[in-house]
């Protein structure tokens, strides 16, 4: 890497790259993301990704780290702002959908590169997966908690994670065709979630 560069020419070029590289995957799938491929749609050398990334592996762990970071700030915010349970619970889980909605390309490299082909993960990158999740299991415990929902906190936290990554999948495949945009059926979906989940009880039922 030249000396004459700056720290923030450095980071545009990174940013630059992996943009290109987030891009690609939506567009061509694994195969498509090759340093060469990078490099001439940069129009830079063959080599001068070589100085900012190791290989093909730690482009893409650069993007899906950052990416999941991106989704747990944005969720972490939304939670702050409401602190009543089921309130709470729907403002993460249109924060989740803002942020695939806002940023396909790197969505889709976070969730969709088959797991054999997977690179392994870095430290960094399970924290912040890890970080990723937490918001929305967090709002559903409380509102188990206090009654609101039913059921345990981790099985209706992977099912209301399943319901959102599905509609953005759809959504992603330009299979959503029933005459119903992506935002109607969010907004519908957030609140049929809730309502299905709501215990009859007032009884609280807490478990991991």
């Amino acid at each position: 890497m030249s000396r004459h560069l700056t720290e923030e020419a450095v980071a545009a070029f990174r940013s630059r790259l992996c943009q290109v590289a987030a891009r690609r995957f939506a567009e061509l799938g694994y195969a498509g993301v090759t340093l060469r491929a990078l490099a001439d749609e940069l129009g830079c050398s063959r080599t001068r990704p070589y100085s900012y990334f190791k290989d093909k592996a730690d482009i893409l762990g650069t993007v899906r780290t950052e990416g999941f970071r991106r989704l747990a700030e944005a969720q972490e915010a939304a939670a702050r702002a409401e602190p009543e349970p089921l309130r709470r619970l729907e403002a993460v889980g249109r924060a989740y959908l803002r942020f695939a909605a806002e940023e396909p390309d790197n969505y889709r490299l976070m969730f969709e590169i088959p797991e054999k082909l997977s690179p392994t993960p870095s430290a960094e990158q399970l924290a912040e997966v890890r970080r990723s999740q937490r918001p929305l299991f967090e709002a559903v415990r409380a509102a188990v908690k206090q009654g609101l929902l039913q059921g345990s906190p981790t099985t209706v936290t992977h099912l209301f994670w399943a319901a959102l990554h599905g509609v953005v999948s759809l959504h992603l495949a330009d299979k959503l065709t029933s005459g119903r945009t992506f935002e109607q059926l969010s907004q519908e979906m957030l609140k049929l979630l809730s309502s299905l989940a709501r215990s009859e009880s007032s009884q609280p039922t807490v478990e991991s």
